[in-house]
Order: C-alpha cells, then sequence, then structure tokens
C-alpha cells in the first residue's frame, strides 16, 4: 500500500513538472473576404462557367456575386464586335446557372436564375414541414427573375414524397410590408 502511495505521488510530481501556464491572448476579429475568380470557358460567346470553388458564393447570392467579380466594361472591350443593343452572359455552376442582360453602355438591364437542389430559406422549410408532416423534400429548384439587380418575381418548386406518394409543390415568397416579415404563397399547378 506504501508503494502504491509512493508511486502515484511520484506521478502526480511528475505530471505537475510538465504542465504548461495558461497564456491569455488578445481578443482578435477575422473576417472573411472571399474573391471568387471566373472560369472563361467560352469568353467570346459570353459563356461564363464559375470555379467551383466558389461555386457557394455564386449560388447563395447570384447577383451580388456577378457585381462583385464581372467587369461588364473589360468584357466588352475585349469582345468589340459591330453595333449591338444588348449584350447577354451566362454564367453557369454545377447547380445552376444566372443569365445577365446589358445594353451597350454595360449597365445591368435584366436577369434569369435558376438553381437545383439549393438549401431552402428558413421561411420557406417552415412552411413545407408545417403543411406536409412526415413528408421528405426530394429535390427543389429555385427561380427568379429580376430588373436591374432587384429581385422583382421568384418561387421555388420543391418536390415532395411519403412513401409512394408524391407532390409538387411551387412556393412564392412575398414581402409583407405591414409585418415587415416574408409570407409565403403556394399554390400548386
Amino acid at each position: 500500500m506504501k508503494r502504491i502511495l509512493m508511486y502515484s505521488l511520484m506521478i502526480g510530481w511528475a505530471l505537475t513538472a510538465y504542465s504548461q501556464h495558461v497564456i491569455e491572448l488578445e481578443e482578435t476579429e477575422l473576417t472573411f473576404v472571399p474573391s471568387a475568380k471566373v472560369i472563361f470557358e467560352d469568353y467570346g460567346n459570353g459563356n461564363l462557367r464559375i470555379s467551383e470553388a466558389y461555386s457557394n458564393q455564386f449560388e447563395n447570392n447570384a447577383i451580388r456575386f456577378l457585381k462583385e467579380n464581372f467587369d461588364i466594361h473589360e468584357f466588352l472591350r475585349l469582345n468589340r464586335t459591330e453595333n449591338f443593343d444588348q449584350v447577354m452572359v451566362l454564367f453557369s455552376s454545377s447547380r445552376g446557372s444566372l443569365k445577365a442582360q446589358y445594353d451597350k453602355n454595360g449597365e445591368l438591364v435584366k436577369t434569369f436564375q435558376k438553381f437545383r437542389d439549393l438549401p431552402l430559406p428558413k421561411a420557406v422549410t417552415e412552411q413545407v414541414q408545417h403543411n406536409y408532416r412526415n413528408w421528405s423534400v426530394v429535390q427543389n429548384k429555385y427561380l427568379a427573375t429580376s430588373r436591374k439587380d432587384e429581385i422583382v418575381k421568384e418561387k421555388y418548386v420543391i418536390h415532395i414524397q411519403k412513401g409512394s406518394m408524391k407532390d409538387r409543390l411551387v412556393i412564392t415568397p412575398k414581402y409583407d410590408s405591414r409585418l415587415g416579415d416574408i409570407g409565403l404563397a403556394q399554390n400548386k399547378p
């Protein structure tokens, strides 16, 4: 018994001898500012493929990604052709695409977005879960059109399944200024 006590004291002493002192560091704030790289596959025809490393940025907010990472004036300078009134540029990733239409001065006129299997916004997810308990979302599509850089029409086409039953939902987010929140209009075509 004496030996066990002695060994445990020696081990305890050895372990405390190798312990480290706590060093408190100053608080640091980290920010992440990603800069995307656009791979120009078919630059002459206006088809631009987004690098997969930056596709999440593109899919989360395609119009902002377009404005921050694409220089239309440089594109127009490099692709001087005959007279034109508008230019259509297609940006694509593995999960969707954005068609952007510019006028001859390089101003964004309108866009069309189409993405599949993106994470649904919280309000849309809650609406589906509330109305369709025990159903699974099989796939979804996000469609949106905009004038300039403001989205004017958007909808989610959601395919759900429960056992052998299948259904298709079309959910259109609507902003209600009285509530200051998003209400969802739902219809099944």
